[in-house]
């Protein structure tokens, strides 16, 4: 999977507009962000690559960029 087509799973999950998200957008920013917005995150990097995130980590995860750090460049075409 490309980066790009996991940031349009982020944005149809998160029901923003099309190019809304991008590398450097922080998580915490995103509209209605919530505690169910990080399992919501947790759960799409397990499905889609296999790749345990735990609650604890998002305290050095701010923005997507870094949860694309955290998931590995392997994991990305």
């Amino acid at each position: 999977m490309k980066k790009q087509e996991f940031i349009g799973i982020l944005e149809t999950e998160f029901n923003v507009g099309t190019h809304t998200f991008n590398t450097e957008t922080v998580l915490t920013e995103i509209p209605d962000w919530d505690s169910m917005s990080i399992l919501i995150i947790m759960s799409l990097v397990d499905e889609h690559f296999g790749v345990a995130i735990t609650a604890d980590d998002f305290t050095k995860i701010g923005t997507i960029a870094d949860l694309f750090n955290k998931i590995g460049d392997a994991h990305f075409e």
